[in-house]
């Protein structure tokens, strides 16, 4: 939501024009300064649906832009996009981390499964449950599944690039270093 946040303080419109004509869904981004600035407002945002990536190496790049969960306060549901819906690198870390060990244990770590069913769903109260230990997704099946009904609608409006496949490492490092070399130290968002 800073996208539209900082756009508002400068008085520029967020909303792009060009992209909605070719057929773009609209930019998910509320103007927070409001709930920012002043005590008490509440903030337009309801609900935040968490993007993840399908497919490709473990899941994570050359992939489909995918819906990987929804928190909608004070529950958080998750879906494992990896292979028997595992969702990688869903791991619990030591008090703390990163240390010496993390890598270790994720790589030893299975991956938990997250799938589409209250049997074996991911759903949790993230205000009473912040490090996600207790799925409450088989005691709350009706919530599961609005919830999951909800993520599939949500999944029908994103939008995913063509970002290659896999071996197209060379394409993808240029890039990156054509960025850098425009005095750029992020990536921005590109169509190929």
């Amino acid at each position: 939501d800073w996208y539209a946040t900082l756009a508002g303080i400068a008085q520029v419109d967020h909303r792009d024009y060009r992209a909605f004509k070719s057929g773009l869904p609209a930019t998910d981004s509320f103007d927070l300064w409001p709930a920012l600035s002043t005590w008490g407002q509440d903030s337009p945002r309801t609900k935040l649906v968490l993007g993840n990536t399908k497919h490709g190496y473990r899941g994570r790049h050359h992939g489909d832009t995918v819906v990987g969960g929804i928190i909608y306060p004070p529950y958080k549901l998750l879906l494992g996009v990896s292979e028997g819906n595992r969702e990688h690198l869903g791991v619990w870390s030591s008090p703390n981390a990163p240390n010496s060990s993390s890598y270790d244990a994720i790589d030893a770590a299975e991956d938990p499964v997250c799938g589409r069913t209250p049997e074996d769903g991911c759903l949790f109260n993230i205000w009473e449950d912040e490090g996600e230990h207790h799925n409450l997704a088989k005691s709350n099946p009706d919530l599961f599944l609005n919830l999951l009904a909800w993520a599939d609608e949500e999944q029908t409006k994103v939008y995913s690039p063509t970002r290659g496949q896999d071996g197209d490492g060379e394409r993808w490092e240029a890039s990156c270093r054509s960025e850098v070399a425009q005095g750029q130290l992020f990536l921005r968002p590109w169509v190929a």
